[in-house]
């Protein structure tokens, strides 16, 4: 898996600054699969349907999107902001963003360790607390 954030300082048509991120997460085929098998490709990594929730309105301050899903992040996500003082918006964003593929990341290779578990059959485990 690999998540890709590319910042852009762009001038709008009237000659205006405005500061851009987008966020491109990759899998490979394997992490796909999980992905798809565990129904996570729709799962909100930032935001949520319910537009009345604080970070469905930050999301949507920043992209027009009140959910990114893995699905999203796996085409390509811009966030923008007009000027530099909400350039900590940005900050946030990828922030949260890189937080949460941490733990997707994490939640896809402990399936597959389960998985392998299973499927060598140590399907025991021992711990002396």
């Amino acid at each position: 898996m690999k998540l890709s954030i590319n910042r852009q300082e762009k001038t709008g048509p009237f000659g205006g600054k405005y500061y851009e991120t987008e966020v491109t997460l990759s899998m490979s085929y394997e992490e796909k699969e999980v992905t798809r098998k565990q129904k996570l490709l729709n799962a909100a990594v930032l935001g949520s349907n319910n537009p009345e929730e604080s970070e469905a309105k930050f999301s949507f301050l920043l992209t027009n999107e009140f959910k990114i899903t893995v699905d999203k992040l796996t085409s390509g996500v811009k966030a923008k902001v007009d000027n530099e003082s909400q350039l900590h918006n940005l900050a946030k964003f990828e922030n949260l963003i890189r937080e949460r593929c941490k733990v997707l990341k994490e939640r896809i290779e402990a399936s597959e360790s389960n998985k392998e578990s299973f499927q060598a059959g140590n399907a025991s485990y021992e711990e002396e607390l």
